[in-house]
Parts: C-alpha cells; structure tokens; sequence
C-alpha cells in the first residue's frame, strides 16, 4: 500500500549539495512541522524520498513535476555539483522566464569550506530575489518569508502607520505609533515565548551530613588509609561527609567513632560558609559519580576518557545510543601540523548553583584538550583553540549539547540519580523555564529536528584549530 503522504502535493523540492545536507535536513525538518489549510506541510528531501533499490532520476523527476516550489540552497559546493544542477535546470526548462515564481533561491553560505572560494550564483538564479541565510541572526526573518510563500501569503507589509488600527498591537509599539514616532525596529513580536535556562533542578539531595573528629589534616592523611575514596571534606579538625559514620563506614580508621555527630542540611542554607561545605560535598559526589561513568575532571570541567581496545591502547570513545540509536564522539586522537598528537573531548562545566532557596545543577557545554586523553592542555595553544570554536557555537547547538548531557548525566533514565552516601541526589532532566509575553514571531526550535542532527561536531571542532606557541599560562578558572 501506498504511503498516505505520498499522495499530498509537495510543496518545496530541497535542491542542495551533500555539504550542505545537515542544514537542509534541519530546515526540511521544521517545515513539516509546519501547518496548513489542515495539514502539514510535506518537503522533497532525498534521504526520505528516494529509498534503497528506487530509481533516482525517475524519483527526482517525479518530486519536481509534484512539487509546489523549487527551493535551490545556493552554496560554492552546490553551485559546482552536477545533480543539484541537473534538478534546477529542469525546473528552469518549464518556466524559463520565472513568472510562475516557483523556484526560491536560498543562499546559505558565500565561501566554500574547505578552499574558501567564493560562490559564483548562475545568472538564472542571479537575477531571481532570494532569500538569506547566511546570518544565524537572520534565520528567524528569512524562514518566516519562505513561509509565508509556501502557504501562499502576501509578504508582510512592514510597521503600522499612524492613523490606522493599533488594536492587537505591542503596548510599546502602540505608544509610538500614537505619538508619531519612528517605530524601532528591534522592538519584540508580541508573541508568546518560552525561555530554557541552562539550569536542571535538583530535586533531592542529602537531608544529614555526618562529621567526626579526626586526626587527618589533609585529604591524603585520609587517602592513604581508605581505599574506597568516598567524597568527604576535612575543616575544624572534623571529617564531614554524608555517610552515617553511627554505622561500619569506609572512615572508621581515621576518625573517633565516640565524637560522632549528625547535622540536619536544611539550617544551613542559612549559614554562607557551612552551605559551602555541602556544596563542596554535593560537587565531590558528582566527580566521584563522573570518573564512574568513564569522565574524568579539571576545575569543573568533565570530559571523557578515551577507550581502550582490546590490547589496552586509547582509541576514540564513541557514546552510544543517544538519540534514536545513533552515536556520538566524545574523545578524539587529533594530530597537530607538526606530527604530534593531543586529543579533543566534548566536555561540559558542572557547577551547583542556588536561586533564592532553591538548588540547580547548572550545565555549560564545552570543548577540552588534552596531551594524552587525561592531562589538559594550557598555553597559547587553548586560548584560540577554545575561543574560536566555541563562538560560533549559537542557541540551537547548546541546546543540542544540553539535550545530550542530561543523557548522559541520567544514564538514559527519567531523572539523574547521583549517589551521596547514605542518601542520594537527584536531578530532572529538563532545564528550567519561564514564559514571557514577547519575543521574536517565528523564531522556534523543533527538540526533535534539533537532536536529530548526526553531524560528527568533534571533526568540525578540531577543523577549526589554529596552533601557536605552546608557551603555558596559568589558567584563570578558579577551583570549584
């Protein structure tokens, strides 16, 4: 049987290049969220419409002669490429003066990325008006455009002049067309819009720390004597931890079982320095959860470890089975131009923040670098490796890091369980949010086209490396 959406008309064929195909894939996947006279709008995209064994030109011939519109994704690649040329010619064969106006040009990029050469657009595409992406600023414009031209509306008149209906208008919109002013331009849509913080709420954490005195005075008086390693934290001559030290526990060897001393947490949110320590405690229970989970950590930054074959040699770490079963690399062996080797992970910073009487986990995706898999990189060489790299990094692909860290954080499950010692922390999965009555009209993010991208971001990350000196500095960030 037939696929029932197979009948529906097509409204835009996606012609591009493979260089481009995550963009466009993204792009087509957000349009056929999209509704219209009570349906959804349907895109030609090779990977959904061409399927194994088919026949490819009877296929593209049939989804150009179905199609509503042409959209063309102008890039250097694609304007070289013989089968994205072919499908645009042929539209151009049947309208060759483009009054139906049915082939919409779409720049996306100007350079090509791998020799940097500019893009030459054929002149009939030239002369054609297109729409530009180029910009991430501009996104939200130019996709509002291109809907309102597969849906058949007129293009949108621009401000409100005085004299005609404020009704439905912003309130700050209104006041200036009243008084004859010039209407900013950058003024919020009132629309309604949904803010995502990068922030996880804690939802349960250790009601009890336990303390005793002791006779350690630093970390490796206790290291040296308990294997375990449970997190714990040494002030006023007192071991602190969440473990019930009334029970057979991993630090009866170090501390006097007689001195024994329960704390509820709850009074000391009150007290700056005591709320201290139990965040200290909070943090060395995640780094301790972390390194079991094959991550390892450096002033707040976690990162993974590379994995090991079957000989105990490092090789890449895939992380498997974060969305729909596929794969993600999270640490890669790179070579630098000189031969030498250094290794790129996908990291995030973790830090345990308090909003009034609440407690959050907050989340801030980042790249690490190190020398071997395990010792990070400082230097001349971090400052335009990170700085570079993570600039061009916009809301869509931090969300997309996000999505992926509360995977991992939760080990696939509903909410992030953490151990704490005798107790446990938990964590939701989804970020805090906020509505607010403005924001920018249809600017929006669909989480499933958002993390449905397969585009390997550490060969794009180490792509974009310039290496310097390797002269160290001290690094700024300060210890948690």
């Amino acid at each position: 049987m037939a696929d029932k959406a197979s009948n529906d008309p097509i409204d835009i064929f996606l012609c591009h290049n493979s260089a481009d195909k995550d963009w466009v894939r993204t792009l087509g996947e957000r349009i056929e969220q999209e509704d219209w006279h009570g349906r959804k709008l349907r895109v030609f995209f090779d990977e959904w419409d061409i399927q194994p064994g088919e026949n490819i030109l009877r296929r593209i011939e049939e989804g150009l002669k179905k199609c509503r519109f042409l959209g063309v994704v102008l890039s250097p690649e694609m304007t070289k490429a013989d089968w994205p040329t072919l499908e645009w010619n042929a539209k151009i064969y049947d309208d060759p003066s483009g009054k139906r106006g049915q082939i919409i040009p779409i720049l996306l990029r100007d350079r090509d990325l791998e020799t940097g050469e500019r893009i030459e657009v054929p002149l009939p595409l030239r002369i054609l008006s297109r729409l530009d992406f180029r910009e991430t600023r501009s996104f939200s414009k130019e996709y509002n455009r291109l809907l309102r031209r597969l849906r058949n509306e007129p293009p949108s008149r621009g401000r409100t002049l005085p004299g005609q209906s404020i009704r439905g208008m912003h309130p700050a919109t209104a006041a200036q067309v009243v008084a004859g002013l010039p209407i900013d331009q950058d003024e919020p849509d009132p629309v309604e819009e949904i803010l995502l913080a990068n922030l996880l709420p804690v939802l349960l954490y250790p009601n009890t720390i336990w303390s005793a005195s002791t006779e350690a005075r630093k970390p490796n008086d206790v290291w040296e004597i308990v294997e375990q390693n449970p997190p714990f934290r040494l002030l006023e001559r007192r071991l602190y931890t969440f473990i019930n030290l009334q029970n057979d526990n991993p630090f009866d060897p170090v501390i006097d079982k007689t001195s024994v001393k329960p704390e509820a947490v709850g009074p000391w949110v009150y007290n700056p320095d005591k709320w201290k320590w139990f965040l200290y405690l909070m943090h060395q229970s995640l780094k301790s959860w972390c390194y079991q989970h094959a991550m390892l950590e450096n002033k707040g930054r976690y990162f993974f470890r590379p994995a090991l074959d079957e000989n105990g040699q490092e090789i890449d770490r895939e992380y498997k089975g974060f969305y729909k079963g596929r794969s993600r690399t999270v640490a890669k062996k790179c070579t630098k131009p000189d031969g030498s080797i250094f290794w790129a992970h996908q990291g995030v910073k973790l830090r345990f923040e308090t909003l009034g009487e609440r407690l959050y986990l907050q989340v801030d995706p980042c790249w690490v670098f190190t020398s071997d898999g395990k010792n990070v990189l400082t230097g001349k060489v971090v400052g335009p490796l990170s700085t570079k790299w993570g600039g061009k990094e916009q809301n869509g692909p931090i969300l997309r890091h996000m999505t992926f860290w509360a995977h991992v954080l939760s080990n696939r499950r509903v909410k992030i369980v953490i151990p704490a010692g005798d107790g446990k922390i938990v964590i939701g999965r989804v970020p805090s949010l906020t509505n607010i009555d403005v924001g920018i009209e249809a600017d929006h993010l669909h989480i499933n086209a958002l993390v449905d991208q397969i585009e390997n971001e550490i060969d794009l990350a180490t792509n974009m490396l310039e290496f310097e000196d390797d002269e160290e500095y001290e690094d700024i960030e300060e210890d948690i």
